[in-house]
């Protein structure tokens, strides 16, 4: 996980729950794991863009990779894993990348005219990039050739919950959408959903409350709401599924973990 106060990137044992490896990376990071390695994107305040490898064996970053500039400039930022594909995703375009160099080996333009990236999700092997001026790309995520378009109305988002699904976030529903036709397979009532991640086969989202965030479980085949757990925390950032647990960082520092 990234400390954003010191802008380094924490390893920490799920166990004992301590910090096991420190990197100080000096920008904003973003993390995407691969097999056997795991990506950073670091962008720095002066906006230069350094692409990092780290070994997870060795607590080493054993490539160091300067990718071209895309159309638009970063902006949106951070690397995505497509089907063993490295892909970086910016503002307007996205790009698949060498890992071994760095270069681009392919470009696709997404946005124009002062438009850019939402939100993005990987579902059904593919890239799907949501543009703010409400179109959502389905992009091959071998080739980033288009494979289809849609339309979501003002203020939705895609959401990416580390699931073989697409879903839709608005300030008062969570839906879950066919990815071949786009049509709504279920609409559930939740109120300003914030992050959130699938572990052990159920959507985990985090929602506000007087009395601090609350986390829902929701079955994704239904959309209905399994169980809700006040956490004593306000302004979750994110969520992930760490072994049994799924782990919550905080607006206030800390770290929330749930046990399954």
């Amino acid at each position: 996980m990234a400390d954003t106060d010191t802008q380094t990137l924490l390893r920490m044992d799920p166990a004992t729950r301590r910090v096991t490896a420190r990197f100080p990376l000096g920008g904003h990071i973003s993390i995407e794991p691969d097999r056997g390695a795991l990506w950073a994107g670091v962008t720095q305040s002066g906006g230069a863009f350094r692409l990092l490898r780290i070994d997870p064996r060795t607590n080493r970053i054993v490539a160091r990779l300067r990718t071209p500039v895309p159309p638009g400039g970063l902006g949106f930022g951070g690397p995505v894993i497509v089907r063993g594909n490295l892909w970086f995703v910016s503002a307007e375009a996205v790009m698949r990348i060498d890992p071994r160099d760095g270069h681009a080996l392919a470009t696709v333009r997404t946005a124009r005219s002062g438009y850019g990236t939402r939100s993005l999700a990987v579902v059904d092997g593919d890239l799907w990039v949501q543009i703010s001026d409400g179109r959502v790309l389905r992009l091959d995520g071998a080739s980033g050739r288009r494979k289809a378009t849609f339309h979501l109305p003002d203020g939705n988002l895609i959401g990416d919950f580390w699931m073989n699904g697409l879903f839709v976030i608005d300030q008062s529903t969570l839906s879950r959408m066919d990815p071949r036709t786009f049509r709504v397979l279920w609409r559930t009532p939740i109120a300003s959903i914030g992050p959130g991640v699938a572990a052990g086969g159920k959507l985990w989202v985090e929602a506000p409350d007087q009395q601090g965030d609350r986390v829902l479980t929701v079955d994704p085949r239904t959309g209905s709401v399994i169980d809700s757990v006040h956490v004593g925390e306000f302004g979750a950032r994110w969520m992930a599924s760490v072994g049994s647990d799924v782990w919550m960082t905080t607006a206030g520092g800390h770290v929330v973990i749930l046990g399954r």
